[in-house]
């Protein structure tokens, strides 16, 4: 008998040939029913970020506004909306460094199932994985046993949940490639826990596009 990792109930599941070689389970019922009601519906979203769009749109103001400052990526991929439980789990994970939960997170996640030369992971400010004692996306993915490169650098730490969207706008660009590779024609996936207005990501996405990559996806644990 074991218990719920979100919400501490004991989880009664029987024995049998089916379940012997499976993976334990993790949380119970009721918590998955609240995960599964946070998965993005794709359907009248933008095409691009996922963003919910009226059915005569076939892109959000978000991607309207990012293309009239940044190259786009390719694509945004994402299994849940940050809402419910899903916003509860990664706030607990984050902001109370409570990093069992990436053993919850690694499970319900799902990459997309394309080769990409390069998975980098988006790097938090030094003084946050200090404060945390890890780092919220390269723990997720460690966690997944997926091999990732960390090649990129945030050079000074303010916190985007703090700035208005023109703010962020406003803010030289933080990131810096640290490793010297060649990225000449390679496919890249970089990985981020939260999408919102995907200013973060097209910053960082600026640092590889001069290096004639070839395309550059996006995949986050929400948005």
């Amino acid at each position: 008998m074991v218990n719920c990792l979100w919400c501490d109930a004991q989880i009664n599941e029987a024995l049998t040939i089916t379940n012997f070689y499976a993976r334990p389970v993790l949380i119970c019922e009721a918590c998955d029913d609240a995960l599964q009601q946070c998965k993005i519906q794709t359907k009248a979203c933008c095409t691009t970020c996922l963003k919910p769009i009226s059915d005569n749109q076939s892109q959000c103001m978000d991607c309207a506004m990012l293309a009239k400052r940044y190259q786009r990526i390719n694509q945004l991929y994402c299994n849940f909306q940050y809402k419910g439980m899903m916003k509860a789990v990664l706030q607990q994970y984050k902001f109370n460094r409570d990093y069992v939960l990436c053993t919850l997170i690694a499970r319900y996640i799902q990459l997309p199932r394309m080769h990409y030369d390069y998975i980098i992971p988006i790097p938090s400010h030094s003084s946050r994985d200090r404060w945390r004692t890890f780092n919220p996306v390269t723990a997720v993915l460690a966690c997944m046993h997926v091999k990732y490169t960390n090649c990129l650098t945030m050079q000074y730490d303010r916190k985007q949940s703090s700035l208005t969207k023109r703010q962020r706008l406003s803010q030289p660009n933080p990131f810096i490639i640290t490793a010297d590779l060649d990225f000449t024609n390679k496919n890249i996936l970089l990985v981020d826990d939260i999408y919102t207005t995907g200013i973060t990501v097209h910053q960082a996405a600026c640092k590889f596009f001069v290096r004639k990559i070839r395309k550059f996806d996006v995949f986050t644990f929400a948005r």
